[in-house]
């Protein structure tokens, strides 16, 4: 009996993966890498791109009518030109368009205040949302932004991109994100929102580089959201440097979800390819997920030129707070893969010893590599961590976020400051149970504003503690909140103290609530041709929606189940997902969930 069920799950497992195969053959893009016989030194990487020959000529994005130009300053250092409206903003990235040669040179904007660009987002060009501010073109037509940008310490929110096939391409850029490609100056700038893009793409920029011989710079910016790549993937930047410049990304932040379908993926950069690169004393707390190579700080790092640089490469003084890093090929706590002929200084840099890196192997770096102090993962973080933790559940649902003390020196209070997003959770109650029996004092909410999404958290103790649990907050999940929301719960240190009166330098990790579908009564995550099974046919059924079968397009409830990776999008990763499924040995029992906790 035993032998006849492993045949079967055998023959489960071949049909499968001749399913995916044959789908991948047919119409699926396809990367090629790695033959690695003798050690990292050998690895040959080759990034294919989509086929182009389909390409159109460039359009301009529809802004249209909704734009509004900028009237005040004269963009100059003294006197910049000063942006106050969504509409302002999204005229300069027509104009850098249309007449490149002036608003993409060297002027100076500066933003007054905050800015929310929500009305250019899910409801503006058919869905594709924004068109970044600047970029390049599959053409070779090049129109970065070289100005500078100084976000004056406001947040530009509502950011929205979704163009995942290159019928999106509006007009044609490759890369992407609030800003497309950037060879100038952004500062003091904070950026929400949610990016899926076929192109490499960036919460700040899709591309950093440089001109004129001086590198492009980020500096003291910020990005929370998501971002969702075929190609690299970063949490500030996508793709730092090209064949002739460098990138300089400095003093900045990202969290959230960064994922890269094909490629490398960081929490700050998603590749780095030139030896005056510099990525220095940032910090990302964001969940990492690359095909080919994932960071908590950058992806894949390599040098286009196989001359030896005159300078190296730094990845420097950088802090990952990510919870989980994944790569399918490579995964390290700092920096995913470096690939052959690439000299960089990689020193100072701090990690979560408590990060979960899967799916890869974290390389120590070769001994030819320049100026290495240690290795891909970075030193283990020894000073405390505030965290705020992860969990998931359905709208009208009550969810709890744990919070904790890694590390704890021993504390005798705190102040702290939560935010969220009221659209989307209300905060419900605070349970400080553990921290009254084995802490001391009591945790009580002295405020809490949901117009502003913000709960301050208080306590005081008699004497000084060193347990790591704190308490735990409870957040209603809204009935109207979207499906496949990763919404944060980010958290502040107004104050910490020992019972001294010592101050406690802690770092703080944000936490996040991700939100998914009720389904209706009847309904099964993978059923997805709708016979209330889930079998081989229902593999088959995906296939062809994802191949784009005629005719065989998902729509309803059949869509909806075919989320089986639960990422909000039904693509490869589900078909893949399903295919596990489907070959597990005992189905009743499987080693791979569908829907809901089918991801970390």
């Amino acid at each position: 009996m035993k032998i006849k069920k492993s045949i079967a799950a055998l023959g489960r497992k071949l049909l499968c993966t001749m399913i995916v195969l044959s789908m991948l053959a047919v119409n699926m893009p396809i990367r090629i890498a790695r033959a690695a016989p003798d050690g990292l030194d050998n690895i040959n990487t080759v990034f294919v791109e989509p086929d182009m020959s389909a390409e159109r000529p460039i359009t301009i994005a529809p802004f249209s009518s909704s734009l509004t130009p900028i009237t005040v300053g004269s963009g100059t250092a003294s006197d910049p030109y000063i942006i106050h409206t969504a509409g302002e903003l999204a005229w300069l990235a027509e104009q850098v368009v249309v007449n490149w040669f002036y608003w993409g040179g060297l002027r100076y904007f500066t933003l007054a205040n905050d800015i929310d660009i929500s009305n250019f987002g899910r409801n503006w060009d058919n869905g594709r949302g924004w068109m970044p501010i600047g970029g390049l073109t599959i053409s070779g037509d090049t129109r970065p932004f070289w100005g500078t940008f100084d976000g004056n310490g406001h947040t530009i929110s509502g950011l929205y991109m979704n163009r995942p096939s290159l019928e999106d391409d509006v007009p044609m850029f490759v890369t992407h994100g609030l800003f497309g490609s950037v060879g100038g100056t952004i500062k003091n700038l904070r950026v929400e929102g949610t990016i899926n893009n076929l192109r490499t793409s960036g919460g700040i920029a899709g591309e950093l580089s440089g001109m004129y011989q001086r590198s492009g710079m980020i500096a003291n910016s910020y990005f929370v959201g998501e971002i969702h790549s075929t190609h690299f993937a970063g949490g500030i930047v996508g793709a730092v440097g090209n064949a002739s410049f460098g990138g300089i990304i400095r003093n900045s932040y990202s969290s959230g979800i960064i994922t890269s379908g094909t490629s490398g993926a960081g929490g700050i950069a998603g590749r780095v390819s030139h030896p005056d690169s510099i990525i220095e004393n940032n910090t990302s707390s964001a969940f990492v997920i690359g095909e080919e190579a994932a960071g908590g700080i950058v992806g894949m790092a390599f040098h286009r030129s196989v001359t030896p640089p005159q300078s190296n490469t730094q990845i420097i003084n950088n802090t990952a707070l990510n919870p989980f890093v994944q790569g399918g090929d490579f995964a390290g706590r700092v920096l995913g893969l470096r690939v052959p002929n690439v000299h960089f200084e990689l020193y100072g840099n701090r990690a979560l010893g408590s990060m979960f890196t899967n799916g890869g192997v974290a390389f120590p770096a070769p001994p030819e590599v320049y100026n290495v102090h240690n290795n891909l993962n970075g030193e283990d973080i020894s000073g405390p961590v505030l965290v705020a933790g992860v969990t998931e559940g359905l709208p009208g649902e009550i969810v709890r976020i744990p919070v904790f003390l890694q590390n704890n020196p021993g504390i005798g209070g705190f102040n702290l400051v939560f935010s969220y997003d009221s659209n989307i959770v209300t905060p419900v109650a605070l349970d400080d149970a553990a921290i009254r029996r084995d802490l001391g004092g009591s945790v009580f909410v002295s405020n809490i504003d949901n117009e502003a999404g913000t709960i301050t958290v208080v306590w005081a103790s008699p004497y000084d503690v060193d347990e790591a649990h704190l308490f735990y907050l409870y957040f209603a999940i809204n009935y109207t909140a979207e499906k496949s929301i990763n919404t944060p719960i980010r958290v502040s240190i107004v104050e910490m103290k020992q019972y001294s009166h010592d101050d406690v330098d802690a770092l703080t990790q944000n936490g996040s609530i991700r939100t998914g579908p009720i389904l209706q009564a009847g309904l099964l995550w993978g059923d997805v041709n709708q016979d209330g099974i889930v079998d081989i046919f229902d593999l088959i059924r995906l296939a062809q929606h994802i191949a784009g079968t005629p005719d065989m397009e998902l729509t309803g409830d059949g869509l909806t189940v075919a989320d089986v990776f639960y990422d909000g999008s039904v693509d490869l990763s589900d078909l893949i997902h399903l295919s596990r499924y489907l070959a597990s040995e005992d189905m009743s029992n499987p080693d791979v969930v569908l829907g809901p906790g089918s991801r970390p």
